[in-house]
């Protein structure tokens, strides 16, 4: 629906309103590029809190295991449990604690990326799994 404006207004002004015109379309691409790497710092910041909340998760149901792998262990003879502990369960502490070292820094990372209650929460999860990684090695150690 463009209207032939030219015999209402003078050249030089259609000029101007011309100039008008793209530079609102430049800034209303600018905008859309914006909003689209807006919409993509959310996705990944969305995807890092799934994927600490499902590390957390694992490292949470894996000490959960541990200690009750390690409070069974009483049925044994110390040189059985000291062997049983070795095997089992040391291969696995190993592992989990470069899930424990991932979990860690991708928390430290979400932090940054956070407001102060979100780092609040953050922080106390990582403290609770760090507690309880102390609380596997205390009770592996008074056994």
């Amino acid at each position: 629906m463009k209207t032939d404006l030219s015999q209402y207004i003078l050249a030089g002004d259609a000029t101007l309103l011309q100039g008008q015109v793209e530079q609102l379309h430049c800034q209303w691409e600018e905008l859309c590029l914006k909003v689209s790497l807006r919409r993509q710092e959310i996705a990944d910041r969305l995807s890092a809190w799934t994927i600490f909340n499902d590390k957390n998760k694992e490292l949470c149901d894996w000490l959960t295991q541990m200690e009750n792998k390690v409070s069974h262990s009483g049925d044994l003879s110390l040189e059985e449990m000291v062997e049983k502990l070795k095997k089992d369960c040391m291969e696995e502490i190993n592992l989990f604690s470069e899930n424990k070292s991932h979990l860690k820094q991708l928390g430290e990372q979400l932090m940054l990326a956070s407001d102060q209650a979100k780092q609040a929460q953050l922080h106390g999860t990582l403290r609770d799994a760090r507690d309880r990684w102390q609380h596997l090695f205390h009770h592996i150690e008074a056994r």
